[in-house]
């Protein structure tokens, strides 16, 4: 986005991504997920054609679930709901989240509770369900009282403004 904003052509740089997916992807293993949800919604913003990199990552839940397990909680959820958005298959990445409940608490535990209000937002049910029914019963007696859950200025629950449209 930036390089367009500078007029430059960007179409080299995407037409090179989209020849060697499988180079992209194997960088994706060392991202957030957040970023990997920023870079999609940029790409398709550009309507560059993602499929191919989505069809690489997805042949490799296991390490697309253990990517998860090393990103903030919120921006989980905002990576499954940009998959949701570009018509891909979440189940997996899913069903990996849903089998280890303790580390999806465990990741809620260590929240704020703006990006527990962010995941709520954009998690599936099932998720919510399961971080909800198991967080401790006096978690939110421990959350700072001067924490808010009001929208601070340029985030959207808890993800950064990436652009002017959001």
């Amino acid at each position: 986005d930036a390089a367009k904003r500078h007029q430059r052509n960007t179409a080299p740089l995407w037409d090179a991504i989209e020849r060697e997916p499988d180079k992209l992807a194997a960088r994706v293993w060392e991202t957030s997920l957040g970023q990997l949800a920023s870079f999609f919604d940029a790409a398709k913003r550009h309507q560059r054609n993602t499929a191919p990199l989505w069809d690489a990552i997805e042949r490799e839940p296991d390490k697309l679930a253990a990517r998860a397990w090393k990103t903030s909680l919120h921006l989980v959820a905002s990576f499954l709901d940009t998959a949701r958005r570009h018509q891909r298959n979440t189940a997996p990445l899913c069903t990996a989240l849903e089998n280890k409940p303790e580390h999806l608490v465990s990741m809620a535990q260590q929240s704020s509770a703006l990006g527990l209000a962010a995941f709520c937002h954009h998690a599936p049910l099932a998720l919510i369900k399961i971080v909800l029914a198991r967080l401790p019963g006096d978690h939110w007696d421990k959350l700072p009282s001067s924490e808010s859950l009001a929208v601070r200025p340029g985030w959207r629950l808890g993800v950064p403004k990436l652009d002017a449209r959001i």
